[in-house]
C-alpha cells in the first residue's frame, strides 16, 4: 500500500473509530425499515474521512515537506483520491455487513440482488462525495482545512440521512443497471475532479 495512504490512515485512526460508531448508529436509527439504506449511510460518512487528512496535512506542513524531499506533486494528489476511494469502499463493505447482520437478527429475508444493487449505487455516491471533498480542499485556503473538514462531515451525515428518508421507497426497487449508472457517474466525477486537482496543486505555491 502507498506510504502516503498509510500516513493518512495513521493520522485518522481516531476519526475512523468515531465515524465507524457514528455510521452504525445512524444506519440503525434511520434505516430501520430499509436495511439497504445502511450501506448508503456508511459509504457517504466514510467518504467524509478524506477531508480530515487535508486538515492534518496543513497542521503539520506536510505538503511543503513532501515536495522538498522529492515526492512528486502528482503522487500526493493521487494518494488523496486513492484514500477517498479506499474509505468509500470500506464504508460500503461495512454497511453491507451491518445490513446483513441486521436482517439476520430481525429474521428478515436477505435479497442478494438488492444488496448488490444498493452496494453498487452507494459506491457511486460515495465516490462522488470523496471526489468533491478532494477538489474543494485543493481550491480553498489551507488555513480553512479544519473548518471544511467539519463542514463536509456534517453535510455527508445529514445528506445520507435525508437521502435515506427521501428514497425509503425507491432504494429497494432500484435495478442493478440504474445502480451501475450511479457508479459510472461516480467514476466520471472522480476522473474529472482528479484532473482538476492535479492542475491546481501543480501550480500551488507551498
Amino acid at each position: 500500500m502507498n506510504g502516503l495512504i498509510l500516513k493518512d490512515i495513521y493520522n485518522l485512526k481516531g476519526s475512523m473509530c468515531f465515524i465507524l460508531l457514528l455510521s452504525v448508529l445512524f444506519a440503525l436509527l434511520f434505516s430501520w425499515e430499509m436495511p439497504e439504506g445502511m450501506i448508503l449511510v456508511c459509504a457517504t460518512m466514510s467518504a467524509s474521512l478524506v477531508s480530515g487528512s487535508f486538515s492534518f496535512d496543513h497542521s503539520y506542513g506536510w505538503n511543503a515537506h513532501a515536495v522538498s524531499i522529492g515526492i512528486p506533486r502528482d503522487m500526493i494528489v493521487r494518494s488523496k483520491f486513492e484514500t477517498g476511494i479506499m474509505f468509500t469502499s470500506s464504508g460500503v463493505l461495512m454497511g453491507l455487513i451491518i445490513a446483513i447482520l441486521f436482517q439476520i437478527a430481525m429474521g428478515m429475508v436477505i435479497d442478494p440482488y438488492q444488496m448488490l444493487s444498493s452496494s453498487v449505487m452507494s459506491l457511486g455516491v460515495g465516490m462522488v462525495a470523496a471526489s468533491v471533498i478532494c477538489v474543494i480542499n485543493y481550491h480553498i485556503n489551507p488555513q480553512r482545512a479544519q473548518l471544511v473538514s467539519t463542514f463536509t462531515t456534517a453535510v455527508c451525515v445529514s445528506g445520507s440521512v435525508i437521502a435515506c428518508n427521501m428514497m425509503r421507497e425507491l432504494i429497494p426497487n432500484i435495478p442493478i443497471p440504474t445502480s451501475a449508472i450511479a457508479l459510472v457517474i461516480g467514476i466520471v466525477m472522480f476522473a474529472v475532479t482528479y484532473v482538476i486537482s492535479q492542475r491546481k496543486f501543480a501550480n500551488t505555491d507551498l
